[in-house]
């Protein structure tokens, strides 16, 4: 099975016609034509038109169509050459040809075989005249796109790139990995901290949050949904929590003047089984009434799909993971909505402003503030932590300057197969083995939110480590599904760097944009990675 990798993709040419279209050079991609042709040059001595397939793939073959009202000898002298970076081209057709018009005849195919990878297809003939095809189409083994779009970015951002925005991230996984956050560097985006950790809940915001502070950021992107949809997948609801967590991000960038921006990354759970997710509508709905920006990555998908003709799962790496290419297009179309925000030509109605409202406040407590345990240094090339190591029976115990509400764990998932009774002026007990636990491996910092939060009791709350194999009354995780093993073959550990709390509520100061579609996917730029063009 084939696909067409230059549907809907950016395309260039030498020079512009009376007779050229308002789709221009990317008519050429189009799934149908524009009058009579794709693109169409002015006369010139060898006119060109080349696509950019934005990833490189192996070229299966490339057919080119004329144009359908007859000039077919425009295009006889046809030269095609490739290229992975635009500044060295491989001749792989130069010679007489005459094929047909696009619609009923016979085009022009080109048999590669998949044994030339290219990221640029350029067309051109060698003599001074009208150049005009009317479709261009690279087709490329559909089996081999997971492979291609997954590989890391060949480019890197240049140096002299103008960076004007200054944000901040507060992510998960897909924050870390090459892919959104890699185009936004290539997008005049200045990432200023990306404090983004692993497979977390959204209570991670809160524990990381101190590290954004004192940067000058004027943009705060929060990446936290695709854990908290696997977490709704496996039948817990944190959605109170989430709205919590938000209020308060909404005090900060009151605090700090910063506009938050809540990024809704897709997941493939939601086309698996063509599943109806509640989370991202209420989450949609949630940044409505409170009037914060939002980015609907499914509906970047969705968009995306249409007009590649792909089906939305094969832009996935995984079930949590849009494959790096995809996740740079999302990335790209971000960073366009990003720097309209800012714009007050494009945005002359946008307007900040601030109200009291009751919230409550959040915040991290390390374990290194209980003074009673030594701790064990877990490092990797990005983190430094101190994390209380505890076996099978010992405890620890952490004060606290007024009461508060532990509502999640930060804890070495690597270094964790046990479960935590906690008490305070309640008793929960978390099951916290997992599927990651590997003794070999440092560090794997997360942080899992609590679905049932515990109150401290006298400024006092303290935590054991007890066994998960054979407990008859617990509170489960959503990353333990198959570590029973790990249960049953390991002693009891759990390394804890700390706990996320949630004060009683107080009058405070939060966010609030209006004048503008809160929506960003709808003033998104597809046409910077999928332009599409319609005479309708």
């Amino acid at each position: 099975m084939l696909t067409n990798v230059a549907l809907c993709k950016p395309a260039y040419q030498s020079s512009l016609s009376k007779w050229s279209t308002q789709a221009g050079a990317t008519g050429g991609t189009q799934q149908w034509g524009h009058d009579h042709f794709g693109f169409h040059t002015d006369v010139e001595a060898s006119p060109w038109w080349y696509v950019d397939l934005m990833c490189e793939y192996p070229i299966d073959r490339i057919v080119l169509h004329n144009r359908i009202n007859g000039y077919i000898d425009n295009a006889r002298t046809i030269k095609v050459d490739i290229s992975t970076d635009k500044k060295s081209w491989t001749l792989i057709h130069a010679g007489l040809v005459f094929f047909t018009d696009g619609l009923y005849g016979e085009p022009f195919t080109l048999p590669l075989q998949g044994q030339v990878k290219a990221r640029y297809v350029r067309v051109s003939i060698g003599e001074e005249r009208y150049f005009h095809l009317f479709r261009v189409e690279v087709f490329s083994k559909t089996r081999d796109l997971s492979i291609a779009e997954n590989a890391p970015p060949a480019i890197s951002p240049p140096e002299s790139i103008r960076q004007s925005i200054p944000v901040g991230i507060l992510g998960t996984s897909n924050s870390v990995n090459k892919g959104y956050t890699h185009a936004l560097t290539m997008e005049s985006i200045c990432v200023q901290l990306n404090a983004s950790i692993g497979s977390s809940h959204s209570t991670f915001i809160p524990y990381r949050l101190k590290q954004i502070e004192g940067k000058k950021i004027s943009t705060l992107i929060l990446d936290f949904y695709v854990n908290e949809q696997r977490a709704e997948n496996y039948g817990y609801d944190f959605f109170d929590l989430i709205s919590g967590i938000i209020d308060y991000i909404g005090s900060w960038c009151a605090k700090y003047d910063v506009i938050p921006v809540v990024l809704i990354m897709p997941t493939r759970w939601a086309y698996k089984a063509n599943r109806e997710l509640k989370l991202p509508k209420k989450l949609i709905e949630l940044c409505k009434n409170k009037q914060i920006p939002y980015f609907d990555g499914h509906q970047f998908i969705e968009s995306l799909s249409r007009r590649w003709k792909r089906e939305p799962q094969s832009f996935f790496h995984d079930d949590h993971h849009l494959n790096i290419f995809v996740a740079r297009c999302l990335g790209t179309v971000l960073s366009q909505s990003i720097r309209n925000l800012f714009c007050r030509v494009a945005e002359p109605h946008l307007q900040i402003n601030k109200s009291k409202v009751s919230i409550s406040k959040f915040s991290h407590i390390p374990v290194n503030a209980s003074k009673n345990k030594a701790l064990t240094v877990r490092q990797t090339s990005l983190l430094k932590e101190e994390f209380a190591r505890l076996s099978h029976g010992e405890a620890l115990t952490i004060k606290t300057e007024e009461d508060v509400e532990v509502v999640a764990l930060v804890i070495n998932m690597a270094q964790t197969n046990g479960a935590l009774v906690i008490e305070g002026g309640g008793s929960l007990t978390k099951r916290l083995d997992n599927l990651y636990y590997d003794p070999e491996k440092s560090l794997w910092l997360v942080t899992w939110s609590l679905d049932s939060p515990v109150m401290s009791r006298n400024k006092e709350l303290s935590f054991m480590c007890v066994s998960s194999s054979n407990l008859l009354k617990f509170e489960d995780n959503d990353h333990r599904e198959g570590s029973e093993k790990n249960a049953s073959h390991h002693n009891a550990i759990v390394e804890l760097q700390g706990i996320v709390v949630r004060h009683a509520k107080n009058i405070h100061e939060v966010i609030k944009v209006v004048g503008i579609d809160l929506n960003l996917t709808n003033k998104a730029y597809f046409n910077m990675v999928a332009p599409e063009f319609t005479s309708q």
